[in-house]
């Protein structure tokens, strides 16, 4: 219809302005296409500085050198400048869409193009190596807070030290209510007999 018409070609219009080169432009970052073409490898994202309105204004809105970015794909089949040199880029720009580009023109001719920094990858969480086991001594010296020699079961209580809790009865044979390191020692070397299966009733015989 008509108004789509209309709307059409003011799209086009303000496009043709956006995309126009500022005059006496200089580009903030210096670029090296030659060793570019060198190191540069398929999937590499290209950060291009541009010299038109319309980078202008997304670098500043951005706060940022960069206004564009293009994805290296390599060398596009049927696709080459008029001197030969083959399309080796995609991109989207105002006005055309999608499109493919050659290295020595990103969007702009006279624009820098610089390879995208890879991300850092994050390091690797190291486990940290298990502290050595306590002996038996070392265990009964924190756990007997008094440090007079003499466990009690509130101690052994505190200290979570399960086994000696359990089997503080029958480690304290003189029933004097505390613990030497030598009983610990003797009570924990000791082996808790296995319980013998109960036998089986006698069947009366007939």
């Amino acid at each position: 219809d008509s108004m789509g018409v209309v709307l059409d070609t003011v799209g086009q219009l303000i496009a043709g302005y956006l995309q126009k080169e500022v005059p006496g432009y200089e580009p903030f970052t210096p670029s090296d296409p030659e060793h570019l073409r060198g190191v540069i490898e398929p999937g590499d994202v290209l950060l291009v500085e541009g010299n038109n309105r319309i980078s202008g204004i997304i670098k500043y809105l951005t706060q940022s050198t960069w206004s564009h970015a293009a994805l290296y794909v390599g060398p596009i089949d049927g696709a080459v400048e008029p001197d030969g040199e083959p399309h080796v880029l995609i991109e989207a720009n105002i006005g055309e869409g999608v499109t493919s580009a050659p290295l020595s023109s990103p969007s702009a001719p006279a624009t820098p193009a610089t390879p995208a920094t890879p991300a850092t990858p994050a390091p690797k969480a190291v486990a940290k190596p298990k502290a050595p086991a306590l002996t038996v001594e070392q265990r009964f010296e924190k756990a007997n807070t008094s440090h007079d020699g003499k466990l009690t079961k509130a101690q052994a209580t505190a200290a979570k030290w399960t086994a000696v809790t359990r089997g503080f009865v029958a480690m304290d044979k003189d029933k004097k209510g505390y613990l030497t390191v030598d009983e610990v020692k003797a009570g924990l070397a000791k082996k808790p007999a296995a319980k013998k299966p109960a036998a089986a009733p006698a069947t009366a015989k007939p």
